[in-house]
């Protein structure tokens, strides 16, 4: 029979409740030392917490941006890293991880390590529409750790420039006359611009078809030849069919006049569909338990670039507008986006992937 050497005895190894005693003194130090081991580790792991923040970032940062190249979401996203790289004095590497509407590359960098060395670009069509598209996301965007909005797009309700419509009452008009008769087209279901065009329809009590495409782009030359009869879509995606004159914009679905889009261009609800807010942004977001140090750090740089004048005018070269705040701003932002998500779906139908 195998037998211990006495410092492992059974005497000195039952617990005290057992034996009704105090531990015996061997036990006693063996207890302390662990004791006092346990304190020296977690004392350095938050020292190298603490440090790591302070010397972040000491190594490249990846960003994922969840779309593909050549879009406005990759152009900011190349522009905000740029700049961060010249702040920091590390690489801010921009990686494009397409598919599925943004929910590949944004469930990569949901399952990494908090550590900031993975980011990911966000956007609606991916924590705010997502979990109403899927029935199982690889990834729960409400613990997603906001970092800072980066930009907005201003969506705009677009036709033929040969159209008889002139105006934003007179679309709405012509689709309540002929329920289903006229038609929007959009980058696919699901897609930024198709929920816009459910959104304006359930804001104006109309009916139009839709005619989904493989990308809003696709849809463009059809609603400049007259195919569809109008696009809900951000203004970048027409901006020069609008400026070549093949495109007429009837209203910007925003809060005030846009100067990017043209001051003579009216908002939503001065052109009588009250409540029609759209926009598309795109904002800096971390993985669940990103430490606040790095949160904040990367917060400030982020708002100092996109006060720089600079950066303003780039920004308007490609169609959008800098939106400097908070990381609580930025978590409203989806939670009100949310909300209005959750009750459209309430009335439109929308068939999940």
């Amino acid at each position: 029979m195998h037998t211990f050497p006495d410092r492992y005895s059974d005497t000195d190894c039952r617990s005290t409740q057992q034996r009704g005693t105090k531990p015996g003194p061997r036990l006693a130090r063996r207890r302390f030392s662990l004791s006092l081991l346990g304190l020296t580790l977690i004392g350095r792991n938050i020292n190298a917490w603490a440090q790591s923040d302070a010397g972040y970032p000491s190594r490249p940062v990846e960003i994922i941006l969840p779309f593909s190249a050549g879009s406005a979401a990759d152009a900011i996203s190349r522009l905000c890293a740029q700049a961060l790289s010249q702040k920091f004095g590390q690489s801010f590497i921009v990686e494009n991880v397409a598919g599925a509407g943004g929910v590949i590359g944004t469930g990569k960098v949901a399952h990494l390590p908090p550590d900031g060395y993975n980011l990911v670009v966000a956007s609606a069509a991916t924590v705010v529409m997502a979990p109403f598209l899927y029935h199982k996301l690889p990834y729960d965007p409400a613990r997603l750790v906001p970092i800072g909005t980066m930009g907005d797009s201003p969506v705009v309700v677009t036709i033929p420039a040969k159209s008889k419509i002139h105006t934003l009452a007179e679309l709405v008009a012509a689709a309540k006359a002929a329920p289903g008769k006229l038609s929007f087209g959009s980058g696919g279901s699901g897609s930024a611009a198709h929920i816009a065009g459910e959104m304006f329809q359930w804001k104006t009590g109309t009916h139009f078809t839709h005619v989904p495409y493989r990308g809003v782009g696709a849809a463009v030359p059809d609603l400049v030849a007259g195919r569809i009869n109008a696009l809900f879509s951000s203004y970048p995606s027409v901006r020069a069919m609008v400026q070549a004159g093949s495109l007429r914009v009837l209203a910007v679905a925003s809060h005030r006049r846009s100067d990017l889009v043209g001051m003579n261009i009216p908002t939503a609800a001065e052109a009588g569909v009250k409540g029609y807010i759209q926009s598309a942004w795109n904002g800096l977001m971390g993985p669940a338990g990103l430490p606040a140090g790095i949160v904040n750090k990367l917060n400030a740089a982020l708002n100092e670039i996109l006060h720089d004048p600079a950066t303003v005018k780039r920004l308007a070269g490609m169609g959008m507008v800098p939106i400097p705040g908070t990381p609580a701003e930025l978590a409203k932002r989806i939670a009100d986006e949310t909300a209005e998500m959750r009750a459209l779906t309430k009335i439109v139908k929308i068939t999940k992937n």
